[in-house]
């Protein structure tokens, strides 16, 4: 059922129209726009690991039901690279219509500001700007008119649960020391991407207020596998040295956890026996092994803001993104998957087509048609791990594979 539009909403779709013939652009709203609006996702990971393309395919799903043409360049976790890409994005002859932009490598700052020079509009995923540069750059809208808006997980909170999680594990299944505490090994990310600096300090939140836990040793790393597993190794032979049975380990990421579990299963160690894992991202293989009980929970589903961005994006050319219910800068919460919603999430979405995730049903935008009978929405987004498993939905036989 396609609503009527209100005389509130005309008043805004003539002022946003105007708006945009006294800016220059050729922009107008995305569900009525005759050529496809063209964005480029300017992705840093690497194209072969889990979680970066998880991103870029989830943000495929959403831009087809929005209609939006996706380029997705990736800078293989390379900073030089994003630096690169970036900038030869935004020269080009006919830039993008919509730049995706993450703050990896604190690489975003420059890069906005060149793009919202050329009048480019941009926004920020995942990573934005954190202390100085948030303090810089401002809200989006404001100092940078061209930026349009940011999403961004709260990992502070993330952070925090692992370390729960990561304790309640420890207190019904491992050993504690001669001091009689649990002692832990905490994997973190690096020491620049915001994800990573807010996602630790979420796990010493948590720590600072258990009193029955030693972190031993915590280390950075480049989140990836071989990394995990090396420093695991080196730190179980110390602490096996010194007498002291490692009770968890804090992994800042899915990868480096299952490098973890290769580290402590040469030592003939298991895992979810004589120690505790967490880690953070949905992967396939840490969903498996939170089924199996060989990890207490993966945090995570933040790949999702992929299809969120083109929502948001779709929601602002529609013009809905400054009135009372519009968000432009938005924090959203990740969620556990542990052995009371595993099996649910592999009902649901087990096949990771991320085409069944109806992403119109989440638009602000009320001249979006949504089937009958479902109630127009209103306040804030809901990104939630229920509201995305409520509506899922059946794909047609006849549907293309991915």
């Amino acid at each position: 059922m396609v609503r009527p539009m209100k005389w509130w909403h005309c008043c805004r779709m003539l002022a946003l129209t105007l708006s945009l013939f006294l800016t220059g652009t050729t922009m107008a709203r995305a569900d009525t726009y005759q050529a496809p609006i063209r964005i480029t996702f300017l992705n840093p990971g690497k194209h072969d690991e889990f979680f970066w393309p998880a991103v870029s395919a989830t943000m495929q799903a959403a831009a087809s039901q929005f209609g939006f043409k996706l380029e997705i360049l990736y800078a293989e976790r390379d900073a030089q690279a994003i630096g690169r890409l970036g900038r030869a994005i935004i020269a080009r002859a006919e830039p993008p219509d919509v730049l995706i932009l993450v703050n990896e490598f604190q690489a975003g700052t420059r890069l906005l500001q060149e793009a919202d020079a050329r009048g480019i509009k941009t926004f920020m995923l995942l990573n934005s700007f954190h202390g100085a540069d948030a303090a810089k750059m401002g809200e989006p809208g404001q100092t940078y008119r061209h930026w349009i808006g940011s999403l961004v997980p709260d990992n502070h909170a993330a952070g925090q649960r692992m370390a729960k999680a990561l304790a309640a594990c420890m207190r019904e299944t491992a050993s504690r020391g001669a001091d009689g505490k649990y002692h832990v090994l905490a994997l973190l990310g690096d020491s620049t991407t915001p994800a990573s600096i807010e996602r630790t300090a979420g796990f010493h939140a948590a720590l600072a207020a258990l009193d029955d836990i030693v972190l031993d040793r915590e280390f950075n790393t480049n989140w990836q596998t071989p990394k995990g597993r090396d420093l695991t190794a080196n730190f179980l032979t110390w602490a096996g040295e010194n007498n002291l049975p490692t009770a968890g380990i804090w992994a800042a990421n899915d990868a480096l956890a299952l490098g973890a579990i290769e580290a402590a299963e040469a030592q003939h160690l298991q895992p979810g026996k004589d120690f505790c894992l967490v880690g953070l991202n949905w992967s396939p293989e840490a969903l498996d092994l939170v089924r199996d009980g060989k990890m207490a929970m993966t945090d995570g589903g933040h790949f999702l803001a992929g299809g969120w961005a083109m929502l948001m994006v779709h929601d602002y050319l529609a013009g809905n993104a400054d009135d009372a219910t519009g968000q432009r800068a938005v924090t959203f919460q990740m969620a556990p998957i542990d052995r009371g919603n595993v099996a649910q999430f592999f009902a649901k979405l087990g096949d990771r087509d991320w085409r069944r995730i109806d992403f119109k049903r989440f638009t602000r935008d009320p001249e979006t048609p949504i089937p009958d009978g479902v109630p127009q929405r209103d306040g804030d987004y809901d990104f939630s791990l229920r509201e995305t498993l409520d509506h899922t939905r059946k794909l047609p036989a006849n549907w293309p594979a991915n």
